[in-house]
């Protein structure tokens, strides 16, 4: 194959193989900023491309010793099977890193994107969310402090930890964002309107409380969102089984996000 960039002769990459194989490559490098025009020439038997990545100087590529599969091969016996990717950051520099991990099984052959920024460990990274609650209203924040006129006002009582978000800016998460509806007096909770399987007509959006993960992250669990259909009114937990409040008419509304018990 024959790698022509801007009109200009590179290399041949010699890929003649006996058994279909797969390769990656450095196309070229050092490249200044704009638009460039890459063609290659396939001379001897059929070539699949599976795409081009391109880094910019910003973007570090991952060494093979830094990244951890757990399991790392195995049987898949249910529906939904997790694979923990582990990055060891210990000897990595603050920056953005890009890679990719190769998937293997007799369903075929899959490349997942990887990307993660490592920033200086200077923030609190995980934050406790309180629970109150008043009648069927329940509150969730993670400044009670900044909310206790709010919380006293309105009789909420203090149920405790429920569970802990990220603090803003952590790959893989975004802002957790609470609603109101003053005349059902009811609370809402998600990273987006489309979150919701009804309208929130009525809602009135109160901000974030903090970051969600919306995909499992290692050391993570669901948070579980109920529905009363009579009364409106939402409950969330990290208890699949819904602290038993299926019992109060609560029916399983999906996953509201992953968050750290």
């Amino acid at each position: 194959m024959a790698v022509f960039l801007d009109d200009r002769f590179l290399y041949q990459q010699d890929g003649l193989a006996e058994d279909p194989e797969r390769a990656e490559f450095l196309v070229a490098d050092r490249l200044s900023n704009g638009a460039h025009v890459l063609a290659l020439v396939n001379r001897n038997g059929p070539v699949t491309i599976e795409g081009v990545r391109v880094y910019g100087s910003d973007i570090m590529k991952l060494n093979a010793g830094n990244i951890t599969l757990s399991p790392d091969e195995g049987v898949v016996t249910r529906q939904t099977n997790y694979v923990n990717i582990i990055i060891d950051t210990r000897q990595l520099f603050p920056g953005h890193y890009g890679d990719y991990v190769a998937f293997d099984s007799n369903g075929g052959h899959t490349d997942v994107e990887l990307s993660l920024d490592i920033v200086q460990d200077n923030i609190p990274k995980i934050l406790d969310v309180y629970r109150y609650v008043r009648d069927s209203d329940y509150f969730f924040t993670t400044n009670p402090q900044a909310e206790s006129v709010t919380l006293q006002t309105r009789g909420y009582q203090k149920q405790g930890i429920a569970f802990r978000l990220f603090s803003p800016g952590i790959p893989g998460t975004t802002e957790f964002y609470r609603w109101f509806h003053p005349q059902r007096e009811d609370h809402f909770y998600g990273y987006d309107l489309k979150s919701a399987k009804r309208s929130l007509q009525g809602y009135i959006l109160e901000g974030t409380i903090g970051n969600i993960a919306t995909s499992r992250l290692t050391f993570t669990r669901e948070l579980y969102r109920w529905y009363h259909p009579s009364k409106r009114r939402y409950f969330y937990t990290v208890d699949s089984n819904g602290e038993g409040i299926q019992k109060r008419g609560y029916q399983f509304d999906g996953i509201a996000g992953y968050v750290r018990p």
